[in-house]
């Protein structure tokens, strides 16, 4: 049984995971004899040791198929719904559902008065999509709207940015049935924090059964981060946080949860008329009865070209992390999408190092750009980053946590001519069942699906 990816770990543990006896253990033993290296996190070997290298480390992994090619497909769409909003903003999010393989959650933005619309559908191991369940409504006037699980009882919680002039962030729970595809919500649409029209909700995160924490744009002048308490059907919001000086446009600020209690918040940040930096701000105590601990904001990368945009964001497990962004050519830039491997120590990150597609894009359509990062469970630490620019972008990884290393494998671009609207979201799930995966978006105001692989 694969070893946990955060929290609790002890020699105990290692030792029975490789099958050793519980006696006499030995961190520097256990590092440095009977690794199985086809893991996909496992200890570098090098002093000094630390029980955290073995985070994620499968003792029983077997090295399996090279993955060399990257493929979707661009001929057949799947119209998951015929009423979506189509310009800039946060417009999409889906997860899967709690102890399902097939599964997927999705909200968006409607495109008629029924905006802020919760749904499924099922994706088999062909990467077909299949049963498509009726939308239900999470929200009148939803401008930008984000979900995530909050049990594993298979309960969610949606929230949105409401488009009226009190710019309230408000959020809803409901539950999901995996064999019907069915939405029912639960308690009431609360009223978690009054913002400002311009305001955008771009992520929230589960952080125990009783909190999550939502992040929201606040109309390119800073962040805010809500920590939201669940009890029964009530959500109430019991802290605030927000800082100032991010991008305006088309930013995205992010949250990478690490650990049971910590993470890091991720965004751009505006420096006079440009937008060059990525900075992050360290998240601890995140289930501290009274308020979390936030640290204080650092630079992460200086991209070296104006308008840096669309921050995203995936944890690998190991003390790494990957970040995803895209600089125009303007100042400097090079005009390519990027994927960074940073490292984290506690509460600081550092930049080891990056891939970048071959393909550059418009300044334009540099500033328009969104980001998705997934990571492949089947076939390890596969990553997929994809991009929406002039044309698609999309390339593909692997990451080794033991060594700090992110290569990249292969990448392909314009595989749906304008099939997906100006500034929308791009949104990734897999099939964790198989080597396939979906890319929502889309097309003459109707949310679509793209069905992709890797061989």
């Amino acid at each position: 049984m694969t070893l946990t990816a955060s929290g609790q770990l002890s020699l105990g543990d290692i030792a029975t995971e490789k099958g050793g006896s519980l006696s006499n253990v030995s961190l520097t033993t256990e590092s440095t004899t009977g690794i199985n290296t086809a893991s996909p996190s496992y200890p570098d070997g090098v002093t000094p040791h630390a029980i955290s290298e073995f985070y994620s480390y499968d003792h029983n992994a077997s090295a399996g198929p090279s993955y060399t090619t990257l493929t979707v497909d661009g001929t057949n769409f799947y119209t998951i719904n015929s009423d979506s909003f189509t310009g800039n903003g946060a417009q999409f999010d889906m997860v899967h559902a709690t102890g399902s393989t097939d599964n997927i959650i999705y909200a968006h933005r409607g495109n008629s008065s029924a905006f802020g619309d919760i749904g499924g559908f099922v994706i088999d191991s062909s990467g077909s999509i299949q049963s498509v369940g009726t939308p239900t409504e999470l929200a009148p006037n939803a401008v930008s709207l984000a979900i995530c699980e909050v049990s594993s009882s298979g309960r969610y919680i949606g929230v949105i940015r409401d488009g009226s002039a009190s710019g309230y962030v408000r959020a809803r729970l409901f539950d999901y049935d995996t064999s019907t595809q069915t939405v029912t919500l639960q308690g009431s649409l609360t009223n978690i924090y009054s913002t400002r029209t311009n305001n955008t909700i771009t992520d929230v995160t589960r952080i125990s059964d009783s909190y999550v924490l939502a992040i929201s744009n606040r109309g390119g002048t800073g962040f805010g981060a809500h920590r939201i308490i669940i009890s029964g059907t009530t959500l109430t919001q019991n802290n605030y946080y927000n800082t100032f000086n991010i991008s305006a446009g088309a930013s995205t600020t992010k949250f990478m949860k690490t650990g049971d209690t910590t993470g890091f918040i991720l965004t751009q940040r505006r420096t006079a008329t440009h937008n060059r930096y990525i900075d992050y701000v360290s998240v601890t105590n995140l289930t501290a009865p009274t308020a979390p601990t936030y640290g204080t904001r650092t630079q992460l990368i200086d991209v070296g070209g104006d308008y840096v945009t669309a921050t995203g964001v995936q944890y690998v497990g190991n003390n790494y992390g990957l970040v995803s962004y895209s600089e125009s050519s303007v100042l400097g830039g090079d005009g390519k999408h990027h994927v960074a491997l940073v490292s984290i120590s506690g509460t600081t990150l550092t930049f080891e190092s990056e891939i970048t597609t071959t393909t550059t894009s418009a300044n334009d359509s540099i500033r328009l750009a969104v980001h998705d990062i997934i990571l492949m469970p089947t076939v390890g630490n596969l990553v997929y980053f994809v991009s929406k620019v002039a044309a698609e972008l999309a390339i593909m990884g692997t990451v080794d946590t033991s060594s700090g290393t992110l290569t990249k494998i292969d990448e392909i671009s314009t595989f749906a001519p304008a099939f997906f609207g100006e500034g929308s979201m791009i949104n990734v799930a897999v099939d964790n069942s198989s080597t396939n995966f979906i890319i929502l978006g889309d097309n003459s105001n109707s949310l679509i699906a793209l069905t992709g692989s890797i061989s």
